[in-house]
């Protein structure tokens, strides 16, 4: 250090330095035990000083880590040993739900070319992190889109000739000279499929408004119960399926100063986690029921489920929390729904208080002025 470095650090200690940075940084000796943690790593006085001397294995064991984060770890400093600079992209249990750093190992040799020690260095990504996955999951949602773009302009003009040939068999068969019954059943057999037609177009056309971007700049009054409608048309069948009641308490006048595309992916969200947490369940039903107090507009969104633990419904809005199995979630659905029920003015959040597991969703901008011509609270 010369005279001008000197002059401008004064008699600050390297501890003052690296308690400074705002980064998980530590000291290694070549058996990889601890020398040194700032202040940033563990904030605790005692752990930090109890550390010294210790490794991540015996970290990992005092405080019930997983013994996976130690073995990373040692990888990565046993590269560093050997081969210089390694860099390793971890996930952390944290307070705040699943973490990500990014931890390099940078060895310092002595004058013989021999490690000295080594400095590792950790920076929290949680963040980047999750704006990564934000934007796969904007992409899917995009290349979703255009695939239903496609489906929707391949598979509408077959329908449109099934459709129009089936109605002209319908009047074919009122003309044929067989007995009325026949006609009856050889006329609601034709009718079944026009029908099978124009359900199956108009589930092309939902798949396509549901999966493009949402516009959160550009809100406006939509019907509450016409986008539930279309939400359930997408997820009935495994409604269906699973034998799951589907019980519909909205008015028909009611309102929503929102963007339907957010809205029904979060309506899809939500059938689906009930859907995949009822199909061990005997009784099984979801309730979409709305509650105003002149201010406030709640949709309670119900399942027959018996709520969700204390330990898990504290964290299940958070990015990466998920308690499927893995491959079969990405901890996103909720995190990225409640964002988008926040972009549009309300909240998103989960109702300890109920005995069946419940979440709510809060606005106060919404109408109970708007007749709909057309109405429908089965499905």
């Amino acid at each position: 250090m010369n005279k001008k470095e000197e002059a401008l650090l004064g008699n600050l200690s390297y501890r003052e330095i690296l308690n400074a940075i705002p980064a998980d940084i530590a000291v290694f000796d070549p058996n990889h035990k601890y020398l040194f943690v700032n202040k940033n790593a563990v904030k605790d006085d005692m752990i930090r000083e109890w550390i010294i001397g210790k490794d991540d294995f015996d970290y990992c064991r005092k405080f019930n880590k997983p013994i996976s984060i130690a073995e990373s770890r040692r990888s990565i400093f046993n590269e560093a040993i050997n081969n210089g600079p390694g860099t390793l992209e971890e996930k952390v249990p944290g307070k705040q739900g699943e973490q990500y750093h990014l931890r390099h190992m940078v060895p310092i040799y002595d004058e013989n070319n021999e490690v000295r020690f080594v400095i590792g260095y950790g920076v929290d990504i949680t963040s980047i992190k999750q704006t990564q996955l934000d934007l796969e999951e904007a992409k899917r949602l995009s290349v979703v889109g255009e695939f239903a773009a496609g489906i929707a302009h391949e598979v509408n003009n077959p329908l449109a000739v099934i459709l129009a040939k089936s109605q002209l068999l319908q009047l074919q068969v009122l003309q044929l000279s067989i007995p009325d019954n026949s006609k009856t059943r050889i006329y609601q057999t034709i009718d079944t499929i026009n029908k099978t037609c124009l359900f199956t177009s108009e589930l092309i056309r939902n798949l396509k408004s549901f999966s493009s971007k949402a516009d959160f700049e550009h809100l406006e009054y939509i019907s509450l119960l016409k986008t539930i409608g279309i939400a359930l048309k997408l997820s009935g069948k495994r409604c269906e399926n699973e034998n799951i009641k589907i019980i519909i308490d909205v008015p028909p006048e009611l309102t929503l100063l929102c963007n339907e595309v957010a809205l029904g992916q979060v309506f899809m969200n939500l059938l689906t986690n009930s859907i995949d947490a009822l199909k061990d369940l005997s009784d099984k039903w979801i309730k979409i029921e709305t509650k105003t107090d002149g201010k406030i507009l709640k949709i309670c969104f119900t399942d027959s489920g018996k709520g969700i633990p204390d330990g898990i419904s504290t964290r299940i809005l958070q990015p990466f929390f998920t308690t499927k199995e893995p491959g079969s979630g990405t901890g996103l659905g909720l995190s990225i729904s409640s964002k988008s029920v926040t972009k549009m003015g309300g909240k998103l959040y989960y109702n300890r208080k109920s005995i069946n597991t419940q979440f709510i969703i809060e606005f106060k901008s919404f109408e109970l002025g708007y007749e709909l011509k057309k109405t429908n609270n089965s499905y």
